[in-house]
């Protein structure tokens, strides 16, 4: 079934909070390109604390729902990993993937550490799940032409690109082999994706482009189309202070809060050149991976302080825990 949503491109138009509730020291992971290693960084100390080489580039990285568990892509080699980001050790590489460009957990209730994860391959046009207890592929799912940002919560929403741009959704019902539901057209090609919790709201940026839509997965319409005026990339909503997003905007270097309800520009913080990545870390931390600084900065959202933490050579992705 094929949906086109004209009204995206006629407008000219996928989560990281994290809660400390369970104890422990509120930490971000970050997958350092240039380095090629993952960088550990403890929120209340702003210094690095732990550092895992890699044999290959890292790329995006995130955490899963209990926070503890890590998976990063490395684009290049065809390999995601899973990293245990409390014990601070590499528990599996995966390999057979072409290019693997997006991750994602699978997310279960009550914090219960959850079996799949899911990988977007872009060469070979596949979601590939993850069996994270078996530690292999469980299945390979034809997912459209170049299949990028994906998100999974009761379920799964899959960017594609050209010649077809747009968003597939899949049914979890059996989480370890997805089943396509319906296409949505866009037009534009996605850049990133962020889901609201306990609702049927999803946020999408679209590469090289100032626009973010909110659209209504349920009816499939779009709510509203906003230019934010920055050239945006990653988003993550706000689950803590609610109907918020944070947008990383890498040209102009700033990361901005928009409330979720209109799309109008509520905050810009200034100072993370090339901000490829934005998270939320508990009810207090803003964190993204500011590329071209070789840095982290840190954003206490209660005092409106910002810190730059050095990192290493290009850090591209960012993911928190509790240690």
């Amino acid at each position: 079934m094929v949906i086109s949503l004209a009204a995206l491109a006629v407008a000219g138009l996928a989560p990281d909070g994290l809660a400390t509730s369970a104890g422990g020291s509120p930490l971000v992971w970050v997958s350092v390109a240039g380095s090629r290693e993952l960088v550990e960084v403890d929120l209340d100390t702003r210094r690095v604390t732990a550092r895992i080489a890699l044999t290959t580039q890292p790329g995006v990285i995130a955490s899963s729902f209990d926070l503890r568990k890590l998976l990063v892509a490395s684009p290049s080699a065809g390999t995601p990993t899973l990293v245990d980001g409390v014990n601070r050790k590499v528990e599996a590489v995966f390999r057979g993937l072409g290019h693997p460009s997006a991750v994602a957990f699978g997310q279960r209730p009550y914090a219960a550490p959850s079996r799949y994860a899911y990988v977007s391959d872009q060469r070979r046009g596949r979601l590939v799940v993850l069996d994270l207890r078996r530690k292999r592929v469980a299945s390979r799912v034809p997912a459209g032409p170049r299949p990028g940002a994906v998100v999974a919560g009761d379920l799964l929403w899959l960017a594609t690109g050209a010649p077809s741009p747009g968003l597939r959704m899949f049914a979890l019902t059996n989480p370890a082999r997805p089943r396509l539901e319906f296409r949505l057209t866009t037009h534009l090609a996605i850049r990133d994706i962020a889901l609201q919790p306990d609702s049927a709201n999803l946020y999408v940026t679209y590469r090289g482009s100032r626009l973010i839509g909110k659209l209504n997965g349920g009816s499939r319409q779009v709510v509203w189309a906003r230019d934010v005026g920055d050239v945006v990339g990653s988003v993550a909503f706000d689950y803590y202070a609610g109907q918020r997003l944070w947008l990383a905007a890498p040209r102009s270097g700033r990361l901005l809060l928009v409330s979720a309800r209109s799309g109008r520009v509520l905050r810009r913080v200034t100072g993370c050149r090339g901000a490829a990545d934005v998270a939320l870390v508990g009810t207090r931390w803003v964190v993204a991976a500011c590329a071209d600084a070789g840095s982290i900065l840190v954003y206490d959202a209660v005092t409106r302080q910002r810190v730059l933490v050095p990192v290493g050579l290009r850090p591209v992705g960012v993911a928190g825990i509790v240690g």
